[in-house]
């Protein structure tokens, strides 16, 4: 997580003093790139299941394949 200015758009003036948490996933081949802002708390909740998901399954494949 790291604190990150508020965006100004729409006419919205920051006042400098606003912040709030970004959190962002880095890899050691890049960001992934996505955005879940705007997501509800289902779609949230299913994202995170989902990308737990997909690293069970890396970590699956990973260890099938030191066993060779």
């Amino acid at each position: 997580m790291r604190r990150a200015p508020i965006p100004a758009y729409a006419g919205r003036v920051s006042r400098g003093d606003d912040y709030y948490g970004r959190l962002e996933v880095f890899l050691s081949s890049g960001g992934q790139g996505y955005d879940v802002l705007g997501y509800s708390t289902t779609q949230l909740i299913d994202d995170v299941l989902d990308q737990y998901e997909r690293h069970l399954e890396f970590l699956r494949r990973h260890e099938s394949a030191q066993e060779v």
